[in-house]
């Protein structure tokens, strides 16, 4: 969908302008009012964690050789709200030290920062916003190295408030991926991954239910590459789904959509097909709780003869609580990673650059709260991944302790 397609279905949705219902109160209503801290205009509120505090059987994920080590990660940050008159500013600070008690080389200082601002007027939200991120954790299931790499946001857009329950949001979006010069099996992963992401997004929202609201997103995303333009691409998304309040019957968000990937190389295969982000619990009886996450959508890959993949499958946990204080947790995931290959390899070495690699990942873990703030826990997890390439099978246990403390 273009911009001119996303202004005219902005010009159809005001054609049809319902009549505003307690609108005002919910265009006013403040995100900050449940924030720890106020300081006149500013709210905050403050979040601290310790987590992966212990051993991890192979910390490159290597197919031989596995380097086990000590590890924790200690993971300060803040929630902000700054409101003057008419104008918001929300923010989101997060920072954190990953720590390695023999390979210092995988020791990193990561940062995260995200900002907004809102200006909320009578039924239009216009709004602007930015990030920057600086991190070496693993970005994906393809990358097993630890590689720096900096990320850049910028975001414009405006909220429509038709009434009380629907609300048209049009975003315009841009995403910059820098990597360092790591190299993996010879590839160079700021060659290959180096790119700009330009969005166009059209978001319709509908309460249904004070605790359901039915969202139907499209987005129009260009992406280029800077250094290999072999993997440009132009897609188009269109994702219905539905967002569930805490308090409901169920509580997070499911989408399932369709996504029109067109490669602009000649000889790199497109993609039509599902797509699909879940992220849902249930409670049962207050005492069990169910979780499920799942996606499936399309991922580039630095490998010179896969440009990209589809990667698809999720996680499934158990907790059950003992108790008041106690609760202990099980989980099991699959995720698969089908490669697609440029079309004159695909048919000389099929099992090679359209390969599938999978990984799998089963564990449990056991904590207990003190207070309404503080958790203490530890988990065991087994991940390994299969393929059909030698160097990319690895298997790793790790076990390790977290404590979480937040207002």
């Amino acid at each position: 969908m273009t911009l001119c397609r996303l202004v005219r279905v902005t010009a159809c949705v005001l054609a049809f302008w319902p009549p505003a219902a307690a609108l005002g109160q919910e265009i006013a209503a403040n995100p900050a009012v449940n924030a720890a801290w106020h300081f006149g205009p500013l709210a905050m509120t403050p979040r601290i964690a310790l987590k992966n505090v212990g051993f991890d059987s192979n910390i490159l994920n290597a197919a031989g050789d596995p380097q086990p080590d000590f590890t924790a990660t200690f993971l300060p940050g803040l929630d902000s709200w700054l409101t003057v008159s008419r104008a918001r500013v929300t923010s989101r600070t997060d920072a954190g030290w990953v720590y390695f008690q023999t390979a210092a080389d995988q020791r990193s200082f990561e940062f995260n920062e995200q900002a907004r601002l809102d200006l909320v007027l009578s039924r239009i939200v216009p709004h602007v916003g930015g990030g920057y991120q600086r991190t070496r954790q693993r970005p994906n299931l393809e990358i097993d190295e630890r590689a720096l790499r900096t990320t850049t946001t910028a975001l414009a857009g405006v909220e429509i408030h038709f009434s009380a329950r629907l609300r048209f949001d049009l975003d315009a979006g841009r995403q910059t991926y820098r990597f360092d010069e790591t190299h993996i099996q010879d590839a160079a992963l700021a060659v290959a991954l180096n790119r700009t992401e330009n969005t166009m997004t059209g978001t319709l929202r509908v309460a249904l239910t004070p605790l359901t609201t039915l969202v139907v997103k499209t987005e129009d995303e260009h992406d280029r590459f800077e250094f290999s333009p072999l993997r440009d691409s132009n897609s188009v998304l269109f994702e219905p789904g539905f967002e569930f309040k805490p308090f409901a019957l169920l509580s997070g968000r499911a989408s399932v959509g369709y996504r029109q990937f067109d490669a602009l190389t000649p000889g790199v295969p497109d993609y039509s097909g599902p797509v699909a982000a879940v992220d849902l619990s249930y409670t049962m009886r207050e005492t069990t709780r169910f979780a499920v996450s799942f996606s499936r959508d399309v991922e580039y890959s630095y490998e010179p003869t896969s440009p990209y993949y589809i990667e698809n499958g999720g996680l499934f946990s158990v907790t059950q609580a003992l108790g008041t204080d106690w609760d202990v947790v099980g989980r099991a995931g699959r995720t698969s990673l089908t490669y697609r290959g440029l079309n004159e390899l695909a048919a000389l070495a099929p099992d090679i650059v359209s390969r599938q690699d999978t990984v799998t990942t089963w564990g449990f873990g056991v904590g207990r709260r003190c207070g309404s703030t503080l958790r203490i826990g530890i988990d065991a997890d087994r991940t390994a991944r299969t393929s059909v390439i030698a160097g990319r099978n690895y298997s790793g246990l790790r076990i390790g302790g977290s404590v979480t403390y937040g207002f």
